[in-house]
């Protein structure tokens, strides 16, 4: 009986970099030691361990200090002298990118990555959490991200006029799942937001609502642009005056804290009569804000609720909304992802149906 092998960390490393070249996931030179590190769960010193092993094992060939080591062709023997595995049936990988990291993802984004696995079950699906807006150089943070992933086609919820001129200028093969691609070709898969909000505002206007407030948490900037442009036309159509930090409040972060503290400013301005939500976890803040300050729904205040599903009907009163078809926008993605887009058809916008619940009434009486 052979004694149980005690490997060590660096070992351990070696191996999992020894079976991704294997795999044949990088050719040429190998990805940095920091996207390494990160990728690895390993400290620099444990990287450079395990990469000094394999360069002296012939895998990894040196070119200078400063270079990235560049991969040769793997020896006879694989780990511990056993036959390196044959290559498995390449698999298209799919590279889900979005705003928040998966444990933050809202509801209605995991429900679309549930059913996008149901349409690509033979492609293997991975979703990655990266900095759209705001950051420094995100183009090299995307280039590396590439480069580490080799991902086969990108997947960018919400994405980013800036990520979609990247992708394109790159020829990365990208589909996004709403936000802006401009007019770079991306396909994009979408929903008639703007049609639903122009809607609801005329109906609000029309019971006599005038403080009525969009608040965006951490929204595309591009959006929160247009969902202010569209608010304008309509209340200037109504004969209505358009406060656009009132009326369309915006913030870069959203969480419970924000959520209350744009609530506050709010009704510290004047209270309003009906409000409109993009997330199920804002409305959820904002209805505890409520409630803690005695503004009833509907009697005080209207509410609306763009997007959601079977999680609305536990509410009561019973939500006003309108439902995201999850599922069909999933379907029309694989379809993307696997043949392309229907020739002369980049993007697809969806109706987004409205149900009726309990939420809306007209404005207190003054």
């Amino acid at each position: 009986m052979n004694p149980i092998l005690k490997k060590s960390t660096a070992e351990l490393a070696k191996e999992r970099l020894l079976l991704a070249l294997a795999e044949g996931r990088w050719s040429g030179r190998i990805p940095s030691t920091r996207m390494l590190c990160e990728t690895l769960q390993v400290s620099g010193h444990t990287l450079s361990q395990a990469l000094e092993r394999l360069v002296t094992d012939g895998i990894l060939v040196s070119d200078g200090p400063k270079r990235r080591l560049r991969v040769a062709a793997l020896p006879a023997a694989g780990i511990n002298g056993t036959p390196p595995p044959a290559p498995a049936p390449r698999v298209r990988k799919v590279l889900c990118l979005g705003r928040e990291p998966m444990h933050l993802v809202p509801r209605l984004g995991l429900e679309f990555l549930s059913h996008l696995r149901t349409w690509l079950p033979k492609m293997d699906l991975r979703y990655h959490g990266v900095t759209f807006d705001g950051c420094r150089k995100p183009r090299r943070a995307w280039d590396r991200l590439v480069e580490l992933e080799q991902p086969d086609q990108l997947l960018v919820m919400e994405g980013s006029l800036d990520l979609a001129k990247w992708a394109a200028a790159g020829r990365v093969p990208a589909v996004f799942l709403g936000g802006n691609p401009a007019d770079t070709g991306i396909p994009t898969v979408g929903v008639h937001a703007g049609e639903a909000i122009e809607e609801m505002l005329a109906e609000l206007l029309a019971m006599g609502h005038e403080r009525i407030c969009l608040p965006m948490f951490g929204r595309n900037p591009d959006f929160v642009v247009g969902m202010r442009s569209l608010f304008r036309d309509v209340f200037e159509a109504a004969g209505k005056t358009f406060v656009p930090t009132y009326h369309v409040p915006a913030v870069v972060a959203s969480d419970p804290e924000v959520v209350w503290s744009v609530m506050a400013q709010l009704v510290a301005t004047k209270a309003p009569t009906a409000l409109i939500f993009f997330m199920w976890d804002e409305f959820l803040a904002a209805q505890c804000f409520l409630s803690a300050h005695g503004l009833r729904i509907p009697a005080e205040v209207s509410v609306v609720l763009l997007g959601g599903g079977e999680s609305n009907s536990w509410c009561r009163p019973q939500l006003t909304y309108f439902a995201y078809p999850s599922e069909r926008a999933a379907e029309l993605a694989a379809h993307r992802i696997e043949d392309g887009p229907p020739t002369g058809k980049s993007t697809v916008s969806l109706p987004l149906k409205l149900v009726r619940g309990e939420s809306v009434a007209p404005p207190p009486q003054k």
